[in-house]
């Protein structure tokens, strides 16, 4: 039943599933992406056993972090992507310190695990990720 106002409405099921995912093609593959970004499947899992929940703060202060671990490489508002999946978890990622957590979850999901920065995979940039800025590539098997 289509109510007025319902985003759905007048959407055949072939445009929007019932998961709530839409299937955008690019170059011929297609890369699942949630809309509203509330992802329950084995790999979000993973991630979140690994890293924590989505959304993850390392502190209430970018600077008072960076003053505090400068020596680190640090993404605020990071995104983790891999290519078959798409975005599987947003969120601060200390990749100094995470680097073993985010390599496990490249072994378990057993794709690349992308970490791009804010503007490289949020907002526009999420149905079209930019791969070539990635700050750091996880691939399985390697330590």
């Amino acid at each position: 039943m289509e109510r007025e106002g319902d985003a759905n409405a007048g959407r055949g099921e072939d445009e929007v599933g019932v998961s709530g995912f839409l299937e955008i093609l690019l170059d011929g593959s297609v890369l699942p992406v949630n809309c509203e970004f509330d992802r329950e499947d084995e790999a979000a899992a993973t991630v979140e056993e690994l890293l924590g929940s989505m959304g993850r703060m390392l502190s209430g202060s970018k600077s008072a972090y960076r003053a505090r671990y400068p020596n680190h490489k640090v993404a605020f508002n990071a995104n983790l992507f891999t290519p078959l999946q798409g975005k599987l978890w947003f969120g601060d990622i200390d990749l100094t310190i995470d680097r073993p957590a985010l390599q496990r979850v490249a072994d378990r999901i057993g794709e690349d695990l992308f970490v791009l920065s804010e503007m490289d995979g949020r907002f526009d940039q999420e149905a079209a990720p930019r791969w070539q800025h990635a700050l750091a590539i996880f691939q399985p098997g390697r330590d």
